[in-house]
């Protein structure tokens, strides 16, 4: 008889979560729930973000990017394990083959710096004036493998490089995340332009 419930409990877990499948519904990484919320990276550069995910310390920032070409802006979640980074420029990254040939670049450079690198997918998609390609790869570290996911996002009058990381076995739960996020990168019409 308890074979059953479990089979009923588990059924209406899988279609719960079915309901939260983006950054306005929210998203379940395992069996945590995560709302989102906007928050802008410049004037009239937005990204909705999981709620809980904050900027990371300096001190924790210098340990974790000891490079002084560190990104811009880095979030994590309270524990400092997941994080999201996006560093921005001005200008254009170009035509939609471009950033598909950045991305190649950053590959090799990323092969040559590690070899040890494992590539697990890529993928890109143009909408409208954007373009967003991305790249995942398993990197090492002290404490495991860490699944990174590499992104370049084209807008109109900027371009986004993001990095996304987290353990490498909690890829399955966080990469939908992530990839979502990067899909919500968006330079917003009127707010802070200087033309």
């Amino acid at each position: 008889m308890r074979y059953w419930d479990e089979e009923i409990a588990l059924l209406r877990n899988r279609q719960k979560k079915r309901r939260y499948v983006n950054s306005m519904t929210g998203m379940y990484a395992g069996e945590r729930l995560f709302h989102f919320r906007d928050i802008e990276l410049s004037e009239g550069i937005h990204v909705r973000i999981p709620e809980g995910f904050d900027r990371m310390p300096s001190e924790l920032a210098e340990k974790k990017f000891p490079s002084i070409h560190r990104p811009q802006i880095i979030l994590s979640d309270s524990e400092g394990s997941i994080c999201l980074t996006f560093s921005l420029y001005e200008g254009s990254a170009g035509e939609p083959e471009a950033v598909e040939e950045m991305l190649e670049s950053f590959r090799q450079i990323l092969k040559g710096f590690q070899p040890s690198i494992r590539f697990t997918d890529s993928g890109s998609q143009e909408d409208g004036e954007k373009m967003r390609g991305w790249i995942g790869f398993i990197s090492s570290s002290l404490d495991g493998g860490i699944y990174n996911v590499l992104s370049l996002v084209r807008l109109r009058r900027h371009s986004v490089l993001g990095m996304s990381s987290c353990p490498e076995q909690e890829m399955g739960a966080w990469k939908p995340i992530m990839l979502e996020v990067l899909a919500t990168i968006e330079e917003r019409e009127g707010e802070h332009e200087t033309d």
